[in-house]
């Protein structure tokens, strides 16, 4: 983005992809297709040049399940632990957990139906909840947290729904807190609601067409509330194709990307840093941890071993204590019984004395 150079590009789908995301640790990238497909590409692997695209699956998860076109994808917390929802023109909704770097686990974990079309989702931060934008006009809330199906008059599994826009919902965006909600439709209005009361807070209107899109962002607090975008903050256009000279988009001389991922993550591109080798870098860091999981054992296995020493010493200190506070305990009593003893022998002795007398 810094420069606006291609980096890479690969056949992802059979058809045309209809959305794109990134995981929350921009570590994935998550694709939607008109195929009724979801994919899961691990940008550490795009980004080698090492080949990895010359396998036979280059992607490290493939979803079925629509039977139409996918028309949105959103990602849980978690990276490659987190859940991912896609909705489609066949009125539902998959849920779905992917655990991608071991390989190993792609599982279904539930399929909620929608009265219509679904054209957007977007997942509450708490992830007990996501909110599906449909063509019918409605915003429908469906569970994620509940343990068996529920059943409601809305459907299966749908727990309520924010109803005002006169046309079909197209897109939804949340707030940070998950406290506001935006919705976009073909009505050419925008509406804010109050997740919690589910009230609408505001309507915006758009007279020149239909919403396409909604995007909620921070506004940045060391720019004040003036800030403005101009043409002096906006990075360069991207290129179309993958280029040795930034500048020279069409020039039609293509090369291969100039990313490293050897251990000099500070290294520039043409002068410019790459803005997304701290990702690498996480994700380096995170495959060395794995590599030291035997040494985390051996560690464990030790500190478990000096626990177990520790009790067996606390508990040879308790009945030590023990022994020391009976013997203290006797010492006291019988103290106290030859100091009486001696208190009753001087009373003797003077009264005997006193007969003599």
């Amino acid at each position: 983005v810094a420069t606006g150079r291609l980096l890479r590009k690969w056949a992802a789908h059979f058809k045309e992809v209809t959305c794109l995301i990134f995981s929350d640790d921009g570590s994935l990238i998550i694709s939607g297709s008109e195929d009724g497909s979801v994919k899961v590409w691990s940008i550490l692997r795009l980004l080698d040049d090492g080949g990895s695209l010359q396998h036979e699956h280059p992607y490290e998860h493939r979803f079925h399940g629509h039977t139409l076109p996918v028309t949105d994808v959103v990602s849980g917390y978690g990276g490659c632990n987190a859940i991912i929802i896609s909705s489609s023109d066949d009125c539902t909704c998959k849920v779905r957990y992917a655990l991608v770097w071991s390989l190993s686990l792609g599982v279904l974990l539930r399929t909620i139906s929608f009265p219509d079309k679904v054209a957007a989702v977007a997942l509450e931060p708490g992830e007990y909840a996501f909110y599906a934008a449909c063509n019918d006009a409605n915003i429908y809330i469906g569970a994620l947290n509940c343990g068996n199906s529920t059943d409601s008059i809305y459907g299966k599994d749908i727990i309520g729904m924010l109803s005002d826009h006169s046309e079909a919902v197209t897109c939804l965006a949340l707030s940070i807190d998950g406290v506001t909600l935006v919705s976009g439709s073909k009505d050419k209005t925008v509406r804010v609601w109050n997740t919690i009361t589910r009230q609408i807070l505001r309507i915006l209107k758009h007279d020149k067409g239909p919403i396409s899109n909604i995007l909620v962002m921070k506004q940045p607090s060391s720019l004040g509330s003036s800030w403005l975008p101009n043409s002096r903050s906006l990075p360069p256009p991207l290129h179309r194709h993958i280029t040795s000279e930034v500048g020279h988009p069409d020039d039609g001389h293509q090369t291969n990307p100039l990313v490293s991922l050897q251990h000099q993550y500070a290294k520039a591109l043409d002068g410019q840093l790459f803005t997304s080798f701290h990702l690498i870098k996480n994700q380096v860091k995170e495959l060395e941890k794995q590599d030291s999981l035997a040494k985390v054992k051996s560690e464990l296995g030790k500190l478990k071993s000096d626990h177990s020493r520790s009790l067996q010493a606390l508990k040879r200190w308790k009945n030590v204590y023990e022994d020391l506070h009976s013997f203290c305990i006797n010492e006291l009593i019988d103290s106290c019984k030859e100091t009486d003893n001696e208190e009753i022998t001087t009373e003797r002795t003077v009264l005997e004395e006193m007969n003599k007398s």
